[in-house]
């Protein structure tokens, strides 16, 4: 009876002793003498001995926006890295979606040309990562192919970012933590404002005729985090009108002040694939671990 017990207690044993070594060994000072935060030692512990799994990802809702302006950065080649960018980050986290808008040369022609739902992936982590590469190879295909058609057309001039913004941003979000990603130059190009070419306006002037129009109203971007990619300070359109860095931060900056205003929690601006980082949920225990070393 008592060689049962201990035979079937050794497993759990052994794991007592490894969180033990693992938490005594991280749960002191780093390099720089600052003290670790213990709770966040014992989990990485936990995850590392196989005691614990991270929690699931929360689900996010991710509208694409490719700007098929001319001259646009919006090219096949980087949309298909921002579509497989944005899948790999929203595989894990099941119940999410993935929207690709295709911006027309005005509000109406804004529209979704391709939704994706994420699955639920397997906990096994070999079987996981195969499901998660079909996954991103498959929104990839999907959304390349729905996208084709507004691409194909091309001879495109306006670029009329504010108002597409703001149809996307009223879209149905399903109560999802959102993010917009922009694959455009950042230059307006409409009745409302020429960046590519056209005086630069004040931040109280571009204010003023976005708020004329009802553009990026207050609140109307909460807590949405924006991601302009793939942005560069080449000319853009026929007229190829140089630019100048201090332009180009000057249009960044009419942009990054005009939608915190409307409310979005992050304005970013990436020269290449956008960076996506979500929040690190807490592991929480593996009920196969616990059935594995129950006596």
């Amino acid at each position: 009876m008592t060689r049962r017990w201990q035979k079937t207690g050794e497993p759990f044993a052994h794991v007592l002793s490894v969180l033990a070594l693992g938490f005594g060994s991280l749960a002191g000072c780093n390099d720089s003498g600052t003290r670790l935060p213990e709770a966040a030692t014992f989990e990485s512990v936990c995850v590392s001995a196989g005691i614990c799994d991270e929690a699931p990802a929360p689900p996010e809702i991710v509208d694409v926006v490719c700007d098929g302006s001319v001259g646009t950065s919006c090219t096949r080649e980087n949309l298909r890295a921002t579509i497989e960018a944005v899948a790999r980050f929203l595989g894990p986290r099941s119940g999410s979606r993935l929207r690709l808008w295709a911006m027309g040369s005005s509000v109406a022609e804004t529209r979704v040309v391709g939704e994706v739902a994420t699955p639920t992936l397997t906990e096994r982590t070999r079987t996981r990562r195969t499901q998660l590469d079909r996954f991103v190879a498959r929104t990839v295909t999907t959304l390349a192919l729905a996208i084709e058609p507004s691409l194909a057309r091309g001879g495109v001039h306006r670029s009329p970012i504010a108002e597409s913004l703001t149809k996307i941003a009223f879209a149905d979000g399903y109560g999802l933590p959102r993010r917009i990603i922009v694959v455009s130059h950042a230059r307006e190009f409409s009745s409302l404002r020429d960046f590519a070419c056209g005086k630069l306006p004040s931040e109280t002037e571009f204010a003023r005729a976005l708020r004329k129009r009802g553009l990026l109203s207050a609140g109307s971007f909460a807590h949405i985090r924006t991601v302009f990619a793939f942005v560069t300070s080449a000319p853009v359109g026929a007229l190829r009108c140089p630019v100048h860095m201090d332009r180009e931060l000057r249009i960044r900056e009419l942009w990054r002040t005009a939608i915190t205003r409307a409310g979005a929690s992050e304005v970013r601006f990436d020269s290449g694939v956008p960076v996506i980082v979500g929040e690190r949920p807490s592991p929480s225990p593996n009920p196969s671990n616990d059935r594995r070393h129950a006596p």
